[in-house]
């Protein structure tokens, strides 16, 4: 006799729990056809968005598709200095000196104190819009 047990989860109902960074409202929609987002038309570009989340929002081009999160380091109290800086694929934190990987949001490989990743927020696509949400 077995028992078998069948869920359906969706990455909507998974909660992300960090200490450091709370939880906030962000609602942000990027229109791929306007110049201030050109480079997310390509594969490897982040862009910074300042007007929303604690330090702004990242949004990135994997090249299948795109990732975002929030421009605060996920691994100590935001401070004044715990913004994000974008250099390329990777991202440091200018209080630390954490460096993440926007692929995945990692810490890097020397990072063996930083247990959180960096906080993502939902991208979806339709056509030349991305809308990002928590």
């Amino acid at each position: 006799m077995g028992c078998f047990l069948l869920t359906n989860c969706s990455k909507e109902h998974i909660i992300h729990y960090n200490p450091y960074v709370p939880e906030m409202n962000v609602n942000l929609v990027l229109n791929l056809n306007l110049p201030l987002y050109n480079a997310l038309n390509y594969p490897n570009n982040a862009i910074l968005e300042p007007s929303q989340g604690y330090n702004g929002v990242i949004v990135y081009n994997t090249g299948m598709g795109y990732v975002a999160y929030e421009a605060t380091c996920s691994n100590h109290a935001i401070d004044l200095n715990s913004y994000l800086t974008i250099d390329g694929q990777l991202a440091f934190c200018n209080s630390c000196n954490r460096e993440y990987f926007l692929l995945n949001g990692q810490p890097g490989a020397n990072e063996e104190d930083s247990p959180y990743f960096l906080k993502a927020y939902y991208v979806s696509q339709q056509g030349n819009i991305l809308t990002i949400t928590n």
